[in-house]
């Protein structure tokens, strides 16, 4: 009990502290329960479309921050709304897909989101900007798919990175290759060495005859060509 001589501002201030610190309302239904009643919250905003999103489904921000956790978005998408009107093209605008409680680094849940039936009107008569509608469809999303998830995308990242690496060592190879077969066929040039564009078909000093391949003939405008051997080059095939 506070004393009788406690002025107004400190119990306007003891007031404001409480109600800061109170957590929210228990509610008795699981937390799927929760995302799958949410499902066709609607959007109703001016501008601010995350927010209007973020309105049309309170109910999953509060569930989770009864489970002392921090609700952050997640696969981002484009959504288009389309024009009430009919008059305009469609606007796009990057929402989350999913919404994720965590606990710090830790997924402990999360809900699907979908929009349905997005629309915009732009303002004339009646305020300003563009406002938005649409209803939002959600589906609960329990702790082990996104765990597996976030282990199968982490697995997949890994093959990624390491295709990309082999991809970058057989670049690096042939390089090499392309590099010594260059030096051997401007110092040994003879018939049946292939080159780019084409096939070495003569030898005569200096100069070599090439026979052009379907590319070579596009480019050069010929069937075939002499030319400098110190111009050869191998083709873009890796060397063997």
């Amino acid at each position: 009990m506070l004393p009788l001589h406690t002025s107004i501002s400190s119990l306007l201030g003891f007031l404001l502290v409480a109600c800061s610190t109170t957590p929210p309302a228990a509610d008795p239904r699981t937390t799927e329960q929760v995302v799958t009643q949410t499902s066709g919250g609607r959007i109703s905003v001016n501008e601010n479309v995350r927010q209007g999103l973020g309105d049309a489904i309170w109910p999953i921000g509060i569930r989770c921050q009864r489970d002392g956790g921090t609700l952050t978005d997640d696969k981002p998408t484009t959504v288009q709304f389309f024009d009430r009107r009919g008059f305009d093209g469609p606007r796009s605008v990057s929402l989350p897909s999913r919404v994720v409680c965590r606990l710090g680094e830790q997924a402990i849940w999360g809900a699907d989101l979908r929009v349905l039936e997005a629309k915009y009107l732009v303002a004339t008569t009646i305020g300003t900007g563009v406002n938005y509608y649409g209803n939002v469809a959600t589906k609960f999303v329990g702790k082990e798919t996104l765990l597996a998830e976030s282990a199968k995308l982490t697995a997949d990242r890994a093959y990624e990175q390491s295709a990309r690496e082999a991809q970058m060592r057989q670049m690096r190879e042939c390089d090499a290759l392309r590099d010594a077969y260059t030096k051997r066929v401007r110092t040994s040039p003879a018939p049946g060495m292939k080159v780019a564009f084409g096939m070495i078909i003569e030898v005569r000093g200096s100069i070599a005859l090439i026979q052009y391949d379907s590319v070579g003939r596009q480019v050069k405008r010929t069937d075939q060509e002499w030319v400098q051997v110190s111009s050869l080059l191998a083709g873009d095939e890796c060397p063997r």
